[in-house]
């Protein structure tokens, strides 16, 4: 479906002045520092925060419709699930007030390995059971667009790897035009197809993956990704980095290799390198490699190994082959 915004809100004394057409049934990330606008672009789009413009979906004008009418989901960090509502009456409630077949409700509760959940209530569900089920409900009211507002923040780390997995895992199976808020890279390597920056209000620069990451248009993003960006080639099976078989892909040829500092581990099981540099700061130690070189991975702030490394220093790695973008090199 798609889609075309050309809108300003106001929110006391910050504006927000959006124009861009989103790719059809593509996903894109929408990335910015805090205060930028990102929340009030979705929830323009939403409905449930007042605009001037027009927003246009499949040549519908949105802006003339209420919230209920558009037939978008949006999704934020917490699931909001309805309390009083069971797993089942939660993912059963878009097509019940659309009074529509609850075929839709029953598909996604099936999709998502609901079924032993549909009779627990919201209290009795961990995070990332919470988040599945809120994803069932959006998607069982079958959206025309599907926002998504930090839907994995307030997740464990190992909780919201899984679920990034499973919404990019989705996302391919089912494409829906979507828009991603984010802070976090990884969720734009596993899932965008398209960057927006925002800042102060203001688009500053749009870019399709992986130019995005890989050749930054502004300060922000630059700095936001952190990506390790490496040169490699691919046989049809591996993509070879440096010598180190890196991961599967069955691309030929020169490629790109993007991944976050993240899903790098150093000092586990995987192929031997050597130490560059060590540098800390609040978040953790980065450490750069030296095979690949130039490979930055990053290790927590208590782990007694990292202080002990030094330029030269022989470490194991390996890397998180889901967190891996692959990208033919032209």
């Amino acid at each position: 479906m798609s889609l075309k915004v050309a809108i300003v809100a106001q929110r006391g004394d910050f504006s927000l002045s959006v124009e861009h057409s989103f790719p059809t049934r593509k996903v894109t990330a929408v990335v910015g520092p805090n205060g930028a606008g990102k929340s009030t672009l979705l929830e323009a789009i939403a409905g449930i925060a007042t605009c001037r413009g027009s927003i246009t979906l499949d040549g519908r004008d949105l802006s003339s419709v209420t919230a209920s009418q558009r037939r978008v989901s949006l999704l934020k960090q917490n699931p909001l699930l309805f309390p009083h509502l069971s797993v089942k009456d939660n993912i059963e409630f878009g097509p019940t007030v659309q009074k529509r077949s609850l075929a839709s409700a029953q598909y996604w509760t099936q999709r998502l390995q609901l079924d032993d959940l549909t009779q627990r209530m919201p209290d009795q569900l961990s995070g990332g059971q919470g988040a599945r089920v809120a994803l069932a409900r959006a998607l069982a009211a079958d959206p025309q667009l599907l926002l998504l507002d930090e839907p994995a923040a307030a997740l464990d780390v190992g909780v919201a790897r899984s679920f990034r997995q499973l919404l990019a895992s989705e996302l391919r199976t089912q494409p829906i035009t979507t828009i991603l808020v984010t802070h976090t890279v990884e969720d734009v390597i596993a899932l965008a197809d398209e960057v927006l920056v925002l800042e102060e209000g203001a688009a500053v620069a749009a870019a399709p993956m992986p130019g995005a990451l890989l050749e930054p248009e502004c300060t922000f993003l630059s700095d936001f990704c952190g990506t390790n960006r490496l040169v490699g080639n691919g046989d049809g099976q591996w993509v070879f980095v440096d010598g180190v078989r890196f991961v599967a892909s069955d691309l030929h040829g020169p490629v790109w290799v993007a991944l976050p500092p993240s899903a790098v581990t150093i000092g586990a099981k995987g192929w031997d390198s050597e130490v560059l540099r060590v540098d800390a700061d609040s978040q953790g130690y980065r450490v750069t490699l030296a095979n690949p070189r130039g490979l930055v991975g990053t290790v927590d702030l208590g782990d007694p190994r990292a202080r002990r490394w030094k330029a030269g220093s022989r470490v194991q790695v390996g890397v998180d082959p889901t967190a891996v973008r692959v990208y033919p090199r032209t």
